[in-house]
């Protein structure tokens, strides 16, 4: 048991040096020490989203969801809030080798994805449930990535 908690440890701190390595190397400096980063890929996301899929952010706007609240929340937790665990792994592995844009490139194959879903979807509330639902029961690293 003691090995167990020992091993359990040795995670959390594996992870945690990991995040550093992301915040310190990876993303700019700002993007979490006053989120301006964030915010400024929030907006670029929302202009691409908003390019690429047009039928579907107009829908979502139409129902009364800011797409930007969605991409706000994908970028900063690195859509690891979103995916089951083994998806998260592998979103985080293309982060490390292909950098920032990975998580762009992933977050619209998820709109990709849930389009028909979303599409649906008459307002604020089942658009909501739709994005929190779809990716943890749906979405898996064949279908994704």
């Amino acid at each position: 048991m003691s090995s167990n908690l020992r091993d359990d440890d040795r995670d959390e701190e594996d992870a945690f040096w990991i995040f550093v390595q992301m915040v310190e190397s990876i993303l700019p400096l700002d993007y979490y020490s006053n989120m301006v980063g964030a915010l400024i890929d929030q907006k670029i996301f929302y202009q691409i989203f908003k390019r690429e899929i047009p039928d579907l952010c107009r829908h979502l706007e139409e129902a009364g969801f800011d797409p930007s609240l969605l991409a706000f929340q994908w970028l900063v937790c690195f859509l690891s809030y979103n995916l089951p665990e083994e998806v998260s792994y592998r979103v985080w592995d293309l982060f490390f080798i292909k950098g920032p844009k990975i998580i762009f490139r992933i977050s619209l194959a998820l709109l990709h994805r849930m389009k028909k879903e979303l599409m649906k979807s008459k307002d604020f509330a089942e658009i909501f449930e739709t994005l929190e639902s779809y990716p943890r029961k749906f979405i898996n690293v064949n279908t994704l990535i």
